[in-house]
């Protein structure tokens, strides 16, 4: 799958989505969409804050192209990780702490709830 990207047209592309940002507009972004309600950081946020410093160093070529590739493998590998561990805790905390399941409860509905409260949305 790697050997399909166009590193060149990857490059200008990213060039051009992120001409008007700094590290520092990009880092506030991400420190004001984890602070939103108080919530915890998920994988996505995690993944999209590592990309953000990846693209930035690649800019500054202070990394070329192969370790900006393999800095975006650990980045997704260590988001999947964060995402495994993530559902692991929810389910033991739904499991232990959510809303008795009764007649008539909505399951989705009231996970969904829970999910928003941990996570946010």
């Amino acid at each position: 799958m790697i050997d399909n990207i166009d590193l060149n047209k990857l490059e200008e592309k990213l060039d051009n989505a992120l001409n008007n940002e700094t590290s520092e507009s990009l880092n506030e972004w991400l420190k004001e969409k984890r602070m939103t309600n108080n919530k915890q950081q998920t994988a996505v946020d995690l993944f999209a804050e590592k990309t953000f410093n990846l693209i930035e160093l690649m800019k500054r070529k202070w990394v070329n192209q192969e370790e900006f590739l393999d800095g975006m493998l650990k980045a997704r590998n260590e988001a999947k990780e964060m995402e495994k561990e993530k559902t692991i805790n929810f389910t033991e905390d739904w499991y232990f702490n959510g809303p008795l399941l009764g007649e008539g409860i909505d399951v989705k509905n009231t996970i969904e709830q829970h999910f928003n409260k941990t996570y946010g949305r």
